[in-house]
């Protein structure tokens, strides 16, 4: 399935793209075993409600001729024995072994058997969720590499076809020799406007007015922040009477 694809890619792309990291292998037999464990305990992250069979707890029922046998096993065995069925375990030491011994027909046996099928269906695919986590976990630094690399390519291409048009047009001058600007776009070291996608990705649609500086207005955050540092925000500091501390 697609888990079993997702492990076994992420699993190549380790061996191919950390082909010194000798301790690969060491590490998915590690996570097997603490898998093992924390399945055993109920503590998988995402099916602490699924339980493991006790091995253990089960009885042959095919040893007692009569419920009244298994009452010589008492209240505590019958219990464990219930509960590794998952029937309920409650009621005096005659109803638990009345209950458990009417397990012992066909239809109850196939109940169980199903159930045991599905218990180890779902204890396959927490295995593989827990391993691909673990797995995931020594390339997180690509992974946060291509995210960053994918959101620079979609800020690029996210134009509609009306910015595409007048990007085109941006191309072409006037006679006056005055580039083609309908979006009053900042212009760029070549005199010409600079590409939508790199003014939407600076934000400066975005305007910041300073009081101090004469309601002059600056273009994105960037230009904002800088500012502050500036002639023009220190002069009307000074003339305010306030020690600009920028």
């Amino acid at each position: 399935g697609y888990l079993q694809l997702l492990h076994d890619y992420l699993h190549s792309f380790i061996t191919r793209s950390r082909p010194l990291f000798f301790e690969l292998e060491h590490t998915v037999k590690r996570n097997e075993l603490q898998f093992e464990d924390m399945w055993k305990n109920g503590i998988v992250p995402g099916w602490e409600k699924v339980r493991d069979v006790d091995d253990d707890a089960l009885i042959n029922l095919n040893e007692f001729g009569k419920w009244e046998d298994l009452t010589y096993l008492g209240l505590d065995r019958l219990k464990a024995a219930l509960q590794a069925l998952g029937m309920k375990c409650g009621g005096t030491l005659e109803e638990r072994a009345q209950r458990l011994f009417a397990s012992k027909d066909d239809k109850n046996q196939e109940n169980e058997r199903k159930r045991m099928m599905n218990l180890n269906k779902e204890k396959d695919i927490a295995q593989l969720e827990y391993k691909i986590a673990k797995l995931t976990d020594l390339v997180d630094d690509q992974i946060y590499e291509t995210k960053i690399n994918l959101q620079r390519k979609q800020a690029r291409y996210t134009l509609d076809e009306s910015d595409e048009d007048s990007m085109d047009e941006e191309e072409s001058d006037d006679d006056d020799g005055i580039p083609y600007n309908p979006k009053n776009l900042p212009l760029g070291y070549d005199g010409k406007p600079i590409p939508y996608w790199l003014y939407k990705l600076h934000q400066l649609h975005f305007t910041y007015e300073c009081e101090i500086c004469g309601n002059y207005k600056y273009n994105g955050p960037k230009a904002f922040q800088n500012h502050f540092s500036e002639w023009r925000h220190a002069h009307g500091m000074r003339c305010l009477g306030i020690p600009n501390t920028a």
